[in-house]
């Protein structure tokens, strides 16, 4: 807790109450797609090796094509590395005092964005889909008086859930 602390620069005094990701369907459907991808070498194999057998026997194009092919598997393997460090590392922080929107752009770029609560203005859910229905993910948008005027909270579990805390807390705040 002390390191979330420091990284996020709270206040003594700062209680978290939402320490938000996206929802993990996310990265499920991202990880499907590059697995698809990443079986693609071995469906052409088994194509190869059904209907052009004497193309495999060959001594250059056979290590030609298993060069091609680690090359592709490396970089699914990167991408699909780069696609977790995207989910893992994009964080929403709500405390008691303010809003904390932490996106991580590539592998080395990080924007960290802070409003306090008493700045929000207005806030918005927007759930789209049958997945998101489903299984209950969606955006908030918060509006805020702000340098960034909407933080915008990309799929989140319970998203009406989130919003109505935030407007609580919000409430709160202003009534301080």
């Amino acid at each position: 807790m002390k390191l979330k602390r420091s990284l996020l620069q709270l206040d003594i005094d700062e209680k978290i109450i939402f320490f938000l990701r996206r929802h993990p369907f996310i990265f499920f459907k991202k990880s499907l797609s590059y697995l698809i991808f990443a079986s693609l070498p071995f469906l052409t194999y088994f194509v190869l090796k059904i209907y052009f057998p004497a193309f495999l026997e060959n001594e250059i194009i056979y290590p030609l094509l298993v060069l091609l092919a680690s090359l592709w598997l490396i970089f699914i393997w990167i991408a699909l590395f780069h696609a977790w460090i995207d989910y893992y590392f994009d964080i929403w922080v709500v405390t008691d005092k303010q809003i904390i929107d932490i996106q991580q752009t590539g592998l080395f770029n990080r924007t960290l964005a802070k409003q306090p609560l008493s700045r929000v203005q207005d806030i918005t859910v927007e759930i789209k889909g049958f997945f998101p229905t489903i299984f209950k993910f969606g955006n908030v948008y918060i509006q805020t008086a702000g340098t960034k005027e909407r933080f915008v909270f990309f799929d989140v579990k319970n998203p009406d859930e989130v919003a109505r805390k935030i407007n609580n807390l919000v409430r709160e705040t202003l009534e301080k």
